[in-house]
């Protein structure tokens, strides 16, 4: 099963709490229940990589990592941020 969000990053929400609320979604579950996301990754380092540094720049990425049963990819090219869940 494949869940998949797109968020701009304009967006006041953090890259790091969306995954915690899709991963919270696609699992049918509250984000309360799962695991700390900083089990996984760190998430302040990965706001951090994915946030612009000015607004009017952006930044292309990826990157890959296991949480809560799910492997989480987060895509960022130009102003959007792809947050992809695949079951693992």
């Amino acid at each position: 099963m494949e869940h998949r969000t797109t968020v701009v990053t304009s967006s006041d929400d953090s890259v790091s709490n969306t995954i915690i609320e899709v991963v919270a979604e696609a699992d049918g579950v509250e984000p309360t229940e799962l695991p700390p996301l900083y089990d996984a990754v760190e998430p302040d380092a990965l706001d951090m990589v994915f946030s612009s540094p000015k607004p009017s720049t952006t930044r292309t990425g990826i990157f890959q990592f296991p949480y809560a049963g799910f492997v989480v990819t987060v895509r960022s090219k130009d102003n959007t941020i792809l947050v992809t869940l695949k079951r693992s």
